[in-house]
């Protein structure tokens, strides 16, 4: 998502860098200047994006190719990523800062991509009316550093772009939660932009920061400006540039950002990561009182008030989007929510699963350290079926089928409403992020040590040295030294398991980071 990784739930680090924030700039673009190098942003998958649609709103429309804009993609990482893993689809990246578009332009044809295309434009300065529409729009890190009287303009740029039954990824700094950040945005801004280009300005700031963990180095460890010091501190140059030292950081209130949304006729339909009332993990009173507010823009509002996050993943759709579900389902129900879903999870059980056994069972996601429990047989078979199956994913329809078969089997007769309600357990796990929702398969070849090579965008960020690797899961993965030379030494070999030490080649293999050949486009 950013340059470290964090809690899907930690309030406790600012929001997404703009790895692209699109001020009104002309050729003197300080991204230019100062790029900000960007990994992947796991929730802006397009199929997991259209699984959310589909959640929030009922249903798909049908697409058999998928038309995707990444609008402020900086310098292409996370497109990149994209393109490689859904080579069917086609990508268009834009940007105002020339000198990013050509670095992923370069990225691009290093990795033979010829899926993505790519753009120097200005989003809010009506220089990019000629695109098109899109099936999916990403927006990540562009909103809060523009000027406020901008963002109806790029709004309504992404309204006239998207298709009718599209779906748009906007990300933003988020009140009140980024307030945590903003004693350290006020205190660089005692370095003026006549301080010098960007990376002069860096400097100046770094000695700024040095000074004031001077002044707080007698000060409890677990005291908050300290804390945000001693953060500061380690952040690389563009990222504290970019987030801290940016003419435009405007932390927006969600119901500011769904009004302005919906004067562009977009509607907001929820957060890319799930995040909503059922994601608490503690107070169940509290879950179930938000759970009863049914407008999500409130409920998620008050969710902000009640345990802060600074950042936000919206999802819009259109205002007036219907989506189409199979005739067979009542889209307003969980089953008919999931029909054209794929449900993935890397599960392990507390203990073995005896369907015929009507004890609970926890299961653990070993992906996202979360676990939920499993109250009756139906959704235990399910879950079995599911750690079976990964990393692949299992269309709901099929798994509620072989669920159904395996308790047949255990000698339990199926509940007359058992579909129906392993959907809606299904679902709750979805939103706690203990199982994982796609609008298309994900389809992995199985383990061969013997064929294995490393994923094609992990090996260029690796030759790059970047911290952080992208994989197939469209995630970032980091890596220990150790693990780094193993890689270099598999790039060329034919044999990854020979080269790697034991057990390596498996569990990079399951990270996402070592795939078939045929994966990485050996044909």
């Amino acid at each position: 998502m950013r340059f470290f990784q964090r809690s899907r739930w930690s309030s406790a680090v600012p929001g997404a860098a703009p790895e692209t924030a699109h001020s009104d700039l002309s050729a003197s673009d300080p991204y230019d200047a100062l790029p900000y190098g960007g990994g992947v942003y796991p929730y802006t998958d397009p199929r997991r994006l259209r699984a959310w649609q589909s959640i929030r709103c009922g249903g798909l429309a049908p697409c058999s190719s998928l038309r995707i804009l990444d609008a402020g993609c900086g310098t292409g990482g996370n497109l990149i990523n994209l393109a490689a893993l859904l080579p069917e689809a086609s990508f268009v990246g834009i940007d105002a800062a020339a000198r990013q578009i050509e670095q992923a332009r370069s990225h691009a044809m290093a990795l033979g991509l010829h899926n993505v295309a790519w753009r120097v434009a200005d989003l809010v300065g009506g220089r990019a009316d000629d695109l098109g529409g899109f099936d999916v729009i990403i927006c990540h890190g562009v909103l809060s550093w523009i000027a406020r009287e901008s963002r109806p303009r790029l709004l309504d740029w992404l309204a006239s772009h998207l298709h009718p039954q599209g779906v748009a990824y906007v990300s933003f700094n988020a009140r009140p939660g980024w307030f945590h950040f903003a004693p350290l945005r006020d205190l660089l801004a005692a370095v003026p932009p006549a301080a010098g280009a960007p990376g002069e300005r860096v400097g100046e700031a770094r000695l700024l920061l040095a000074t004031a963990a001077e002044l707080t180095a007698s000060l409890p460890p677990e005291h908050s400006f300290r804390q945000l010091i001693d953060q500061a501190r380690q952040w690389p140059d563009e990222y504290l540039f970019h987030e801290f030292m940016a003419e435009h950081n405007d932390a927006i209130l969600l119901r500011e950002f769904a009004a302005e949304a919906l004067v562009a006729g977009l509607a907001y339909r929820g957060e890319a990561d799930g995040w909503d009332a059922a994601s608490l993990g503690a107070e169940p009173a509290l879950r179930s009182s938000l759970a009863r507010i049914a407008d999500v823009v409130e409920r998620q509002q008050w969710l902000d008030f009640i345990a802060p996050r600074s950042f936000r993943m919206a999802i819009l759709t259109h205002r007036t989007a219907v989506a189409s579900a199979p005739a067979a389902h009542d889209r307003d129900t969980q089953e008919g929510r999931l029909a054209m879903l794929h449900l993935r999870a890397h599960l392990r059980p507390s203990s073995s699963v005896n369907l015929a056994d009507l004890t609970p069972v926890d299961f653990l996601s070993v992906q996202s350290n979360i676990s939920f429990r499993a109250a009756f047989p139906l959704l235990k078979a399910a879950c079995v079926e599911l750690a079976e199956r990964w990393p692949s994913s299992v269309p709901f329809p099929e798994l509620a089928a072989r669920a159904g078969a395996a308790i047949a089997a255990a000698g339990l007769a199926a509940p007359p409403d058992g579909v129906r309600a392993l959907a809606s357990a299904l679902e709750r796990a979805v939103v706690q992020g203990a199982v994982e929702a796609f609008a298309s398969p994900v389809a992995v070849a199985a383990f061969d040590s013997a064929r294995l090579r490393l994923w094609p965008p992990a090996r260029w960020a690796l030759a790059q040295g970047l911290p952080l690797l992208p994989t197939r899961w469209h995630e970032n993965e980091a890596v220990s030294e150790e693990e780094r030379h193993a890689l270099r030494l598999c790039i060329d070999a034919r044999d990854a398991d020979a080269a790697l030490p034991d057990g390596m080649a498996l569990d990079l293999w399951q990270r996402g980071l070592l795939v078939h050949p045929t994966e990485a486009g050996e044909g």
